[in-house]
């Protein structure tokens, strides 16, 4: 096999799972706590940007070395639209920071969507994902700069399936992140390209996460669990964890560090969850919990 142009593509679904329960007769009770939010928060938002970055991934070999992160990314924002999704893709580091359900509104008779993920007005829960390179391999983590050649996706009549490329090179590694969305689905699979023309191996794990800071808008007076939820098959044994809560404050305690398989990780809020779902379940991952020094959660 020739080392210098490796590709791996390694597949992961980010899913968007709809908990749709007794919605319609809470609608009255939502519609209060937005409007008692709605004079209680911060006028404006700074992106988190102290390093929320995992360092206990198999084959990274140098422990969460700091590293420069931008404060600002430089180039705009990538928005996709499908029939039921409208995303938007911060191009620094490819995070998925605004989420639009299309097909559910946020009030009974009105058209805005429920807005699952969001970075704004001093709230942020938002989907970062990257790749933490061994010793002497670059790679992109959720703070690098991808470049994209379109700032605009939208799947048109007949069309099934968008594919969006942004992409990312040093040191003659070029890495491709794919963010694929279909038809009539909430699920967005995300893939990673590696084209290695070097003279050296390149390894490196990736990692995936959910960060959220601050307090959903609208939902203080919705009595309802909101937090992280996990599960997964324990290696080596027939046993299974098939809910586990880990709720923000427990995260605020210890550091969550399971290795499970079979597994997904979540985190529900109201009538709504978003999860990442690794898509080999019988591949064995790190789950884990980070809390920043601006606390911002990472589950």
């Amino acid at each position: 096999m020739d080392n210098r142009r490796l590709i791996l593509v390694v597949a992961l679904g980010f899913v968007f799972i709809l908990l749709w329960q007794a919605w319609t007769k809470d609608q009255q009770h939502a519609m209060q706590a937005a409007a008692t939010q709605a004079q209680s928060m911060p006028t404006s938002a700074i992106p988190e940007q102290t390093l929320n970055l995992p360092n206990a991934l198999p084959i990274a070999a140098t422990p969460n070395t700091p590293v420069a992160a931008n404060t600002v990314a430089s180039a705009p924002q990538i928005a996709v639209r499908t029939d039921v999704l409208s995303l938007k893709i911060n191009p620094q580091g490819g995070v998925i920071d605004t989420a639009d359900l299309l097909s559910y509104p946020q009030e009974q008779d009105k058209a805005e969507p429920v807005n699952l993920l969001s970075d704004s007005n001093g709230f942020v829960y938002v989907a970062q994902s990257g790749l933490l390179g061994s010793k002497g391999s670059p790679a992109p983590d959720h703070y690098a700069e991808f470049q994209s050649a379109q700032t605009e996706y939208q799947l048109q009549p007949g069309q099934n399936e968008l594919r969006i490329p942004l992409t990312w090179e040093k040191d003659g590694i070029k890495i491709t992140k794919w963010f694929i969305v279909k038809r009539g689905d909430y699920a967005i699979k995300v893939e990673y390209q590696i084209d290695n023309t070097s003279n050296q191996p390149w390894q490196a794990s990736q990692y995936r996460q959910l960060t959220r800071l601050g307090t959903t808008p609208g939902t203080q007076l919705v009595h309802t669990y909101t937090g992280g939820v996990y599960a997964g098959d324990i290696p080596g044994s027939k046993d299974r964890l098939a809910y586990e809560k880990v709720t923000f404050e427990d995260m605020a305690k210890t550091n969550l560090n399971k290795a499970l398989s079979n597994g997904w990780v979540a985190i529900i809020e109201h009538y709504f969850m978003s999860a990442w779902v690794p898509a080999n379940p019988q591949q064995v991952n790190n789950f884990y919990t980070l809390v920043s020094a601006k606390n911002n959660q990472t589950l």
